[in-house]
């Protein structure tokens, strides 16, 4: 004995274009505007955001270059007073994030980035104390290279003095 399926009837040829007129009733648009691609749309705001931009370009870069300013400027004060935990280097040109137990790399793996982005990241996030300090670029280059800077065997007791 054959089990009974809920089997429709196939739509008429007549049907078929009534449901299309009830579609654009329903939605009060015209015919055109259904039956157009969606990624036109989409071309024409990418164009028109193309042109937008060229236009300002100049003004859109120094805008990005001064938000990337001061996020970082906020980073490095978060993590260390703007000033290197091992030489006391204070321009913020010279500076950078570490991290403490040289495992950046795979930090930067989970987190998906290094650099700006990174930045990003941490103020998101509300600059956790993660094991990040502030060195500055030659005390983390020796750090990652030799294991520790040789400014940690050039310790003078003005050295120590200038640090407390």
């Amino acid at each position: 004995m054959e089990s009974k399926k809920n089997i429709r009837s196939p739509l008429s040829q007549v049907q078929i274009p009534l449901l299309e007129s009830e579609k654009v009733a329903r939605s009060g648009q015209t015919e055109e505007k259904i039956k157009r691609p969606v990624g036109l749309r989409r071309k024409k705001r990418r164009q028109y955001f193309a042109v937008r931009y060229s236009k300002n370009r100049e003004q859109k870069l120094k805008e990005m270059r001064m938000r990337v300013k001061k996020v970082r400027l906020a980073a490095l004060a978060a993590y260390g007073d703007s000033t290197c935990q091992c030489c006391y280097e204070k321009m913020y040109e010279f500076l950078a994030l570490d991290h403490i137990n040289n495992d950046g790399k795979k930090h930067r793996r989970e987190v998906g980035g290094s650099g700006t982005p990174f930045y990003f990241w941490l103020k998101k996030l509300g600059f956790p104390k993660i094991g990040i300090q502030v060195l500055c670029h030659n005390c983390n280059t020796a750090k990652g290279l030799y294991g520790v800077c040789p400014h940690q065997f050039l310790k003078t007791p003005i050295d120590v003095f200038l640090k407390s």
